[in-house]
């Protein structure tokens, strides 16, 4: 009997890794449509804003988020310069920042912390990565589970 609760178990490791995975796919495409969206609309003279008033709900527009997506779009490592300039690429506006490198930096290590991203030191420059998110809902599910044990 227990070894059909372990197998359920496995597939559902399995099941909720696939959809949470899917749900990042998803959630990039609706990134780069956004974006897509924010383009085409500044280049027929129309308030990028405006353009995406009715799917505005539909997308965090923090730093945190674009951090998120940032890291999320290539797989790759990437400096915080290179995040910053990802976000530049994406429109987001960091002229509000008085010093948006140290603000990138802290929201960088932020995720560090609650595990989202990683975090390598190469020839003294870190790089960050975001970890996959199927990856990661695993690790917490087993995480509580041991605990109530």
């Amino acid at each position: 009997m227990t070894d059909n609760f372990e197998k359920a178990l496995v597939d559902a490791k399995k099941q909720l890794e696939g959809l949470v995975e899917q749900r990042a796919d998803i959630d990039s495409r609706i990134h780069t449509v956004t974006q897509l969206i924010k383009q085409l609309a500044a280049h027929c003279g129309l308030d990028p804003d405006a353009a995406l008033s009715p799917l505005i709900v539909y997308e965090n527009r923090g730093l945190t988020s674009g951090i998120k997506a940032a890291l999320k779009q290539s797989g790759k490592w990437k400096t915080a310069a290179e995040v910053r300039q990802a976000l530049l690429e994406f429109g987001y506006n960091l002229s509000n920042y008085a010093n948006c490198s140290a603000v990138i930096n802290t929201t960088l290590n932020r995720m560090v912390d609650h595990d989202l991203v990683q975090k390598d030191a190469e020839q003294g420059t870190f790089k960050y990565r975001w970890k996959s998110a199927g990856e990661e809902i695993i690790k917490r599910g087993w995480t509580e589970i041991r605990e109530k044990k």
